[in-house]
């Protein structure tokens, strides 16, 4: 993860699924996905939820882990997070 000034840039992998679904899934934090009929409902709910992965590694003491990578299949977000 790369951290200015309280955010965070991490990588989001984005599938369309066989079900017609969206899956945005932050390979950061295992288990960290949604899926969503709507591209940008789901990009929205991955940031709250990687929100909400960072608090947890925070409330228990866990350091952010370390970025896996990223290729030209991977989108980066910022997630503002409080100080």
């Amino acid at each position: 993860m790369i951290e200015v000034e309280n955010t965070y840039a991490v990588p989001v992998k984005i599938s369309k699924q066989e079900d017609g679904l969206w899956r945005a899934e932050c390979p950061e934090f295992p288990g960290c996905f949604v899926d969503n009929a709507d591209l940008s409902k789901a990009l929205s709910e991955i940031q709250d939820v990687i929100r909400m992965y960072i608090e947890l590694y925070r409330e228990q003491g866990k350091p952010l882990p370390e970025p896996i990578g990223i290729d030209a299949t991977t989108l980066i977000t910022v997630i503002p997070v409080a100080a």
